[in-house]
């Protein structure tokens, strides 16, 4: 069995650069705990992902009842904000670089489209959905009502 005191020790005295060697362990240590940290928060966006994929899979099938609106997340509300500013429409990274998240937002990008909160202009382009407004229909576009045939006359309401 060794003896312990023959064991060599880094100190001052025998070990030059112990102190670089321990600060390096150290970021070593920190770059860990970051990535760990970022795999955590990646794992609760997948599970999210994922159960809203299995509600909208039920829906689908008609296994149950739509789920009741939900309020907007603070993600899904700063992409509707940036798509906003942009009525031409912005492709996948140009969404990212604006919400500066740091995670991929295709998946994220594709849900909104699926559930018409936004539009899909072309492959990865995406834009807010165009909505009438009271200006977009010309004055002369407007017809009047049609008369009802209440049963009078021809079936259709037309005249006899």
């Amino acid at each position: 069995m060794p003896d312990t005191m023959d064991t060599p020790t880094l100190d001052v005295e025998t070990g030059p650069g112990w102190r670089e060697l321990l600060e390096a362990l150290y970021e070593e240590l920190e770059a860990a705990r970051t990535r760990e940290q970022t795999a955590r928060e990646r794992e609760r966006f997948l599970e999210r992902l994922l159960a809203e994929e299995r509600r909208e899979l039920q829906r689908w099938r008609g296994a149950g009842p739509a789920p009741p609106p939900r309020e907007r997340s603070p993600l899904h509300a700063k992409i509707l904000e940036v798509l906003a500013t942009a009525p031409a429409g912005l492709t996948r990274p140009q969404v990212e670089a604006e919400v500066s998240t740091g995670q991929p937002l295709g998946h994220v990008l594709d849900g909104l489209a699926r559930r018409k909160h936004i539009t899909r202009l072309g492959k990865g382009v995406f834009a807010l959905p165009h909505r009438p407004s009271p200006t977009d229909v010309p004055a002369d576009a407007t017809t009047p009502p049609r008369p009802l045939g209440h049963g009078h006359g021809h079936p259709r309401g037309g005249p006899p």
